[in-house]
C-alpha cells in the first residue's frame, strides 16, 4: 500500500484510507490504472479515486470475511469504522 499511502495520510487523524479503482472497460483503461499506480500518481486517474472516511460502508453479494485472520462468516453488509486511539502502534522513527 506504500504507492497510494506513503507521506499522503496521518495515522493518527481518525480517518480510514479506502483507494476505489474503476473497472476498466479496454485496454487503453487498464493500462491507464497500471501506470498510475506504478508511477505513485492516483490523484491524477478519474479511474481511481483516493477517499478518506471515519467509516465505509458496503452491502453486495455474500462474500467470505475475515477478522485478524480467522474465518469470520458469510457477510453481504460490512460497516468498517474507526474506534480512535484503541489501538497502540509503533513506528519507526522519521529519518532527518
Amino acid at each position: 500500500m506504500d504507492a497510494f499511502t506513503k507521506g499522503r495520510y496521518d495515522l493518527k487523524d481518525g480517518l480510514l484510507e479506502g483507494v476505489f479503482i474503476r473497472q476498466p472497460m479496454n485496454l487503453s483503461e487498464l493500462n491507464s490504472i497500471i501506470a498510475s499506480i506504478a508511477k505513485s500518481d492516483i490523484e491524477n486517474n478519474p479511474l481511481i479515486v483516493p477517499v478518506q472516511s471515519p467509516w465505509f460502508e458496503f452491502d453486495g453479494e455474500s462474500i467470505a470475511w475475515t477478522l485478524d485472520g480467522e474465518y469470520g462468516g458469510d457477510v453481504m453488509h460490512a460497516k468498517i469504522q474507526v474506534v480512535e486511539q484503541q489501538l497502540k502502534v509503533v513506528l519507526p522513527k522519521e529519518e532527518e
